[in-house]
């Protein structure tokens, strides 16, 4: 169990939802943290807000998403800086609230790069070149999910 999250916390942080790998090749990074690792997938789905498809694979307490972006997208133009490698792109937080979490990053010069009605991504160009997510949920599947 969490403990809670602290009235004083201006971003209402409770954890990790999950890290953002980009990729062209799903299946090798599945061969290597599910066959080998032992992850285990647990959700498969469209991620409208990167424009990719996804496939979610819980490993270690932890949730990695392996994304296969469109082309066109902001998240094709940073994988294909390194084509043919697997990128790093991003962390996403799970929080108590997604407007608390949003006036806090406003406040601070923070802006969205986009926003759904449960997840809201930074502009990059504005918090140190990484789309940092904040999200009111886990990820569908995600054992650690209360529902």
């Amino acid at each position: 169990m969490l403990p809670p999250v602290s009235n004083d916390d201006p971003l209402g942080l409770e954890r990790c939802s999950h890290h953002t790998v980009l990729t062209r090749q799903p299946e090798r990074a599945l061969r290597f943290v599910v066959d080998i690792l032992g992850g285990e997938v647990v959700h498969e789905g469209r991620n409208d807000l990167l424009g990719a498809g996804s496939t979610y694979v819980y490993l270690a307490d932890t949730m990695l998403e392996f994304a296969v972006p469109d082309t066109g997208t902001a998240a094709y133009t940073l994988w294909a800086k390194n084509d043919p490698n697997d990128t790093y792109h991003a962390i996403t937080w799970k929080v108590v609230d997604l407007d608390r979490a949003k006036r806090h990053l406003e406040t601070h010069g923070v802006r969205i790069q986009m926003q759904s009605d449960d997840t809201l991504v930074t502009d990059p160009r504005t918090s140190i070149g990484i789309p940092w997510g904040f999200s009111r949920t886990l990820i569908r599947g995600d054992p650690r999910r209360a529902d």
